[in-house]
């Protein structure tokens, strides 16, 4: 290993290690709250103490691509899914029912992998609706993509956005973080905006409101692709 990916691998190690206590200083402060309205039993109590070492143990596999939320992204090899290149091929188990991209050939995709805990994926998601709803009749799909271990999780996020949703996305779910492992992701969130021909048109690390036209414009150009006959 090379001294720069040392380097990476360090902070993503250190990264890692700050999210995953984040999330069970936010579990436990949750449930404190809980516990001063209802008192909590025995066997819930020991449900969360399960749930937050769970939690600390799946450190080194997050490490490899949920840290987004964190700003951790490091430099290195090329995306395994960047601009030029065949998307790679997914099938997974979604909210209604299996997703996968054969089945999307012909629409443009905007496929986000996201994680419940990503502070950006919150604002990220009011904005991929937003898109959904402007472009789903010319030809759009977005996919999102979760890497939460635990499926409650990512619904509690989806719930919890419910309101400031003006389309639905298509979601799906991965909790062994194998799809966006193909696709390189180093960051959470992350978009790959796929045209309708199966090739990625480009991957975006993150969400900032600054990232927004960008990412449209470019939405857009995939869209009028579908539109202009094969030569």
């Amino acid at each position: 290993m090379d001294a720069t990916a040392t380097t990476c691998e360090a902070r993503l190690t250190a990264a890692a290690a700050a999210a995953a206590e984040v999330e069970v200083e936010a579990e436990a402060k949750a449930e404190a709250e809980a516990e001063a309205t209802a008192p909590a039993s025995a066997s819930a109590s020991a449900s969360a103490s399960d749930r937050a070492e769970s939690r600390r143990g799946a450190q080194p596999t997050r490490r490899a691509f949920c840290l987004g939320g964190l700003g951790v992204l490091c430099t290195g090899p090329s995306p395994a899914a960047s601009a030029g290149q065949r998307a790679p091929a997914f099938s997974l188990p979604g909210v209604e029912g299996p997703v996968s991209l054969e089945a999307l050939r012909g629409k443009v995709v905007l496929l986000d992998f996201w994680a419940s805990w990503c502070g950006p994926c919150k604002l990220s998601f009011p904005w991929m609706s937003a898109m959904q709803a402007r472009h789903g009749a010319a030809g759009l799909r977005v996919v999102a993509v979760n890497v939460d271990r635990q499926r409650a999780a990512a619904d509690a996020f989806l719930r919890s956005l419910q309101p400031r949703m003006t389309a639905p996305l298509t979601i799906a779910f991965d909790s062994a973080g194998e799809t966006p492992e193909r696709y390189g992701a180093k960051a959470m969130p992350t978009s790959v905006l796929i045209g309708g021909d199966g090739m990625v048109v480009l991957q975006h690390a993150g969400f900032r409101d600054d990232d927004r036209p960008l990412l449209e414009a470019a939405i857009v150009a995939a869209l009028a692709a579908l539109e202009r006959p094969a030569k």
